[in-house]
């Protein structure tokens, strides 16, 4: 074998794996936002699941809660939290989970006049919520993070979560409306203005 057949075959081998480093590095900012919207990344032994974002929120969850002490929650809500809807469908338990999260945090704005009108995005709710100081960032932080997982749930075709998860996902809302109902209670007295 002469240097050039060497040379030659070289190139040769190494020219497609080259090729994907060289995309996987120019890509990289694109692919590390795309990694939290997975439901499970399998690359030999690692492995990132719904269930292992969730146990990371619940632990932020539970410190959150220690620190804010709740109140009883009203009945309206309790329908999204029926353990049939996770027997029936995960996926539409977390999503009634998230809706009756966004209705506690909307009705609440409403009713201490932290919003004016009906029509207010989640986001704006959010932020204003923030801004009149009755939700600290570490507590947006969460609620978004409900938010990204919920969207998982809702837009992902191949979504696949256990009953389980989708309870503990349902419990973690519920802890959040309970925070946010506390909040809102401590900082304005428990009356409207």
């Amino acid at each position: 074998m002469d240097w050039l057949t060497f040379f030659s075959s070289l190139v040769d081998s190494i020219a497609w794996p080259l090729a994907i480093i060289i995309i996987v590095w120019w890509l990289k900012d694109y692919i590390k936002k795309l990694i939290p919207y997975t439901s499970k990344l399998k690359y030999g032994d690692l492995e990132i699941e719904f269930g292992e974002r969730l146990a990371e929120l619940k632990v932020e969850t539970e410190k959150l809660k220690k620190e804010h002490p709740a109140i009883a929650l009203p009945e309206v809500n309790k329908e999204y939290l029926d353990k049939d809807t996770s027997n029936i469908s995960p996926r539409t338990a977390i999503v009634e989970a998230w809706i009756a999260l966004e209705l506690t945090a909307f009705n609440f704005a409403k009713h201490y006049n932290i919003v004016d009108t009906d029509k207010q995005p989640f986001v704006k709710i959010l932020k204003l919520y923030e801004e009149k100081q009755i939700l600290q960032k570490d507590e947006i932080e969460v609620i978004r993070k409900l938010q990204k997982l919920r969207n998982q749930a809702l837009h992902e075709s191949s979504f696949d979560i256990s009953r389980k998860e989708a309870e503990e996902y349902s419990r973690l809302a519920r802890d959040m409306e309970e925070i946010i109902m506390s909040e809102c209670w401590q900082k304005f007295g428990g009356c409207s203005h």
